[in-house]
């Protein structure tokens, strides 16, 4: 039965070959698009097998690590071609950041829209949406920098601060309660990315029979039921019957 496949395959594509000659320049060739999610650059792969989740459109490309439990989300690109980085564990990387030539310490919280490029950032830091992080700024760990804020190039962040502005600068110390709530983020983005992973994985298969389990439970499950010989609809929500009721 495999032989006869794979005949039935050489030949299918013979044929393929005879009518693109045939149409020439008219012929329409359909192409598979590469992923490209993960990309070698320079012989260097991304390593992301202990990763939680991995957003189908982020770019993850060369000398990249993500750490157990790590997830790149959603339009992110963590680019290692000009340098080597590394995302820590439990760390996360919001929607549409950058993160490029940097090292990233664990239980990191990296908000949506951060430009993080050339830097040091210690474990368990919050960095806010819409952040720009320069080249050689050192971050120290249990640290929190607010959203929007501008950390130029050579910038250093003490271990435990709060830092804003443009250009930033330490407005207080961070408390143990904002010290717990970080924890409690990184917690709670490791439960969302495994999730999402859990979807993200599933087969063209494992949807039908969602899909299938969904129709049964709108049609099966419910404590209520559709007078199917009739199919009236008196009101908004149909004849609807208690099945409860009904049974007594």
């Amino acid at each position: 039965m495999s032989a006869l496949g794979n005949l039935l395959r050489s030949v299918g594509r013979t044929i393929d070959k005879t009518g693109i000659s045939i149409q020439g320049k008219l012929a329409y060739i359909e192409r598979l698009v590469p992923n490209t999610t993960s990309i070698t650059v320079k012989k260097a792969s991304p390593a992301t097998a202990q990763a939680a989740f991995i957003a189908p459109n982020s770019n993850i490309a060369g000398n990249t690590t993500v750490g157990d439990s790590a997830s790149v989300w959603f339009n992110a690109t963590v680019r290692g071609d000009r340098g080597p980085v590394t995302i820590g564990e439990g760390s996360s990387i919001g929607d549409r950041s950058t993160v490029s030539d940097s090292t990233i310490g664990s239980g990191v919280t990296v908000g949506p829209n951060v430009s993080i490029n050339g830097a040091k950032v210690g474990d368990n830091v919050l960095i806010g949406a819409n952040t720009l992080v320069g080249s050689g700024v050192k971050i120290g760990a249990r640290s929190i920098v607010e959203p929007g804020s501008v950390l130029p190039e050579g910038t250093a962040v003490p271990a435990g601060q709060v830092f804003a502005g443009n250009p930033a600068v330490s407005v207080r110390a961070v408390t143990d309660t904002e010290v717990q709530a970080i924890q409690e983020l990184t917690a709670a983005g490791i439960e969302k990315a495994q999730a999402y992973a859990f979807e993200a994985d599933k087969s063209f298969g494992d949807l039908l029979d969602d899909e299938a389990e969904k129709l049964w439970q709108q049609n099966f499950a419910s404590d209520h039921w559709r007078d199917a010989e009739y199919d009236r609809v008196e009101s908004r929500q149909g004849n609807v019957y208690n099945r409860r009721a009904a049974s007594q």
